[in-house]
């Protein structure tokens, strides 16, 4: 059967503007999986020899294609320093769209020894990591619709590989009664998104909320459709809830890459003054907690008129607590230009200690006493932030 010339050339033209939306620096990688390719298209940003730099993952709804996710997010524009990874689906069933698994997708579910989309989270990431290019301590994943589905699934599957999360227009179950590290969470959200209802994105915000055990809450991003929610014991939970549908909004990419750099390894920082007499040395020589890898700068803003109490509880209890419980005290201060907070770092071996020691620290008796204690006339703290950084050798700052 022979073609008409003209289809033919509508192919190639509608080929030709598919590649030429796609940014130069985006390349296809291949895997070999169980006998099946499975593709990636991926970003590498220029590195000097023995540098590493972030790693994104970004998988795309069901239906969708890597080309598509590359512009809908466009990640690796919004942070050229990262590696960036768009994976790409195979046919997949979606309870929601296509019962028949005819278009390409994720699997949300099933168990993970099995789960042939895990396997390709690993491999792709085991190799990346084997050419010496990637900041382990800052590998990030989001995805939109089922691949949001897909990233709360590495959440519970992988979640001590990440460093934080951003789903968009999803909804799961899965972690519910599961065991899975409290990382930072973003979740966008579409209020009148007819495909996944927005009462399912609100289940599952609502549950991550009580999880969390998030009390402060406060406006992220200069947006007043985002919510920044975080605990005592520093868990971090945003959401953004705009107007729209199931679609992304077009300054989604931005949003989560700023999500992202806000809980990196390294961080963005304003030069703030602060007076001599409002530094204090914390360490108190309890033995060696042996030298932290991994910092944690904690701002709390203190109620009004509490910021004198707030500062008294840290330095005569909280901070024998936290090296009780392998946490390094290392200096606190109070900013001059930003009234009611005391700023303090901490170090840690790493990640999971940190995890582990503050785990610890909340539930300790004495901390339950003086905490309560200090609460009687009202809270001592309206607010808590939380970044942890680690030394590194380039800038995550356009």
């Amino acid at each position: 059967m022979r073609i008409p010339w003209f289809v033919v050339f509508i192919l190639v033209i509608l080929k030709s503007d598919l590649h030429a939306q796609l940014s130069p620096s985006l390349s296809e990688m291949k895997w070999n999986i169980n006998n099946e390719e499975r593709t990636a298209l991926v970003h590498l940003p220029e590195l000097k020899e023995g540098s590493t730099a972030p790693l994104v993952f970004v998988w795309h709804g069901h239906g969708g294609r890597s080309q598509g996710a590359a512009r809908q997010f466009g990640i690796h524009k919004e942070w050229p320093k990262a590696i960036v990874v768009y994976p790409q689906g195979l046919p997949t069933p979606s309870k929601l769209t296509d019962p028949e698994g005819l278009r390409s997708g994720w699997n949300p579910g099933g168990p993970a020894e099995t789960n042939r989309d895990l396997q390709f989270f690993d491999v792709m990431l085991e190799d990346l990591i084997s050419k010496g290019i990637v900041d382990v301590e800052m590998v990030y994943a989001t995805g939109h619709s089922n691949g949001g589905g897909f990233t709360y699934t590495l959440l519970i599957e992988r979640g001590k590989r990440l460093a934080a999360i951003a789903p968009s227009s999803s909804a799961s179950s899965r972690h519910r009664g599961r065991t899975f590290p409290k990382i930072p969470i973003f979740h966008l959200a579409g209020r009148n998104d007819r495909l996944v209802k927005i009462e399912w994105q609100k289940a599952t915000i609502d549950y991550l909320h009580r999880l969390y055990e998030c009390g402060f809450s406060k406006q992220w991003g200069g947006r007043s459709d985002c919510t920044k929610y975080t605990s005592q014991s520093g868990n971090v939970l945003v959401t953004c809830v705009h107007e729209g549908t199931h679609k992304m909004p077009s300054d989604a990419g931005s949003l989560i890459v700023r999500f992202f750099q806000e809980h990196a390894g390294s961080v963005r920082m304003r030069r703030s003054p602060i007076e001599a007499s409002n530094i204090g040395s914390t360490h108190k020589g309890k033995g060696d907690l042996g030298g932290p890898t991994l910092y944690e700068l904690r701002t709390y803003t203190a109620a009004e008129g509490k910021l004198s109490d707030l500062e008294s509880r840290f330095r005569d209890h909280t901070m024998d607590l936290f090296e009780r419980h392998g946490i390094r005290n290392i200096a606190y201060w109070k900013p001059t230009d930003t009234p009611n907070t005391l700023v303090y770092l901490v170090g840690h071996r790493d990640r999971a200690s940190a995890t582990q020691s503050w785990r610890l620290f909340m539930n300790d008796p004495e901390w339950r006493v003086v905490f309560n204690n200090s609460r009687v006339d009202g809270p001592l703290v309206v607010n808590i932030e939380s970044v942890f950084l680690r030394s590194t050798d380039y800038s995550p700052m356009p």
